[in-house]
């Protein structure tokens, strides 16, 4: 595919971009209570990773749709992956979760050698969670590219991050 069928298959992926204009910041704060822990008010934080594997395809661009179907989960922060070609956090609304859904999407026109392949943590979300309702956390893919923008089938899991003792 030539780089300019590429770029349209971005289009989407750019103009999410263009959309966002406030950033979270990665960092928990010095005062804020350890991740996964339950506050005076019964609220908790927790930590959930999203992971996408694209198989044998090397993982141009990627965008899921997370939820919270339970409706207690409110967004707190947005980093990065593991891989280097998506250790930047990536694009989203970060009002979206407060209406219990978010949509994350990432993408980089590196060559397939520069790109992961397989399963790759692509994202972690900080979850500010209320209630003694169970969360119910879903994750479905929306679209996804490989190194040259065709599209690849790939399967997105989420995981929440079990508490230190």
């Amino acid at each position: 595919m030539s780089p300019r069928g590429f770029h349209r298959l971005l289009l989407p992926f750019a103009l999410g971009a263009a959309l966002v204009s406030v950033a979270v910041s990665p960092r928990p704060q010095a005062d804020s209570p350890k991740a996964d822990s339950v506050t005076r008010t019964g609220a908790r934080f927790a930590t959930v990773d999203i992971f996408v594997d694209s198989r044998e395809a090397a993982l141009g661009a990627w965008q899921v749709e997370f939820s919270d179907r339970s409706g207690a989960a409110r967004l707190a922060g947005v980093e990065g992956g593991e891989h280097a070609a998506y250790k930047q956090p990536p694009y989203y609304d970060p009002e979206a979760l407060q209406r219990e859904r978010v949509i994350l999407a990432g993408f980089n026109t590196a060559a397939a050698g520069q790109l992961p392949r397989g399963r790759t943590r692509v994202a972690t979300l900080h979850l500010h969670i209320t209630g003694s309702t169970p969360v119910d956390f879903a994750v479905k893919v929306t679209a996804a590219a490989d190194s040259e923008g065709r599209r690849i089938a790939v399967d997105a899991t989420v995981q929440e991050r079990k508490s230190e003792p």
